[in-house]
């Protein structure tokens, strides 16, 4: 989306400070931005990836079959493979890159599955249960 569009031109190094990364103004609003807008936009990119509005994750099985637990959490497209959707990819990994640094987090819907592979953690028949019960 937007986001990634303005920021996929940053320099590593622009990305490796513990503030704010960028100042936002939204249109049409006379917000100063001391962090409250930057935080909103931040939020607002993570509920657009956890929406149909991007092609990057998907309802898991769960959620779209109606069964199970976690039927609100979203897992990567395996259909989303073209070079801009692995740019994206990595734009999501920035952008928790920069969580981690700046202290704000995410609100990314993921399952437990997704989490265990970022930390290098044993998955198994239960993380997978959770999002697809059939």
């Amino acid at each position: 989306g937007q986001l990634f569009e303005g920021l996929r031109s940053f320099n590593a190094a622009d990305l490796k400070g513990d503030g704010q990364l960028r100042s936002v103004n939204f249109v049409g609003e006379g917000a100063i931005d001391v962090g409250g807008p930057y935080r909103e936009s931040i939020t607002l990119a993570c509920a657009d990836l956890m929406s149909n509005c991007t092609q990057l994750f998907i309802q898991s099985p769960n959620g779209r079959h109606g069964l199970g637990i976690n039927r609100e959490k979203f897992v990567s497209n395996p259909g989303a493979t073209s070079k801009l959707h692995l740019e994206m990819y990595r734009f999501v990994g920035v952008l928790m890159g920069i969580s981690l640094r700046t202290h704000h987090s995410l609100s990314l819907d993921l399952p437990s599955i997704v989490w265990k592979q970022l930390l290098e953690e044993d998955v198994d028949k239960s993380d997978l249960e959770a999002i697809d019960k059939l």
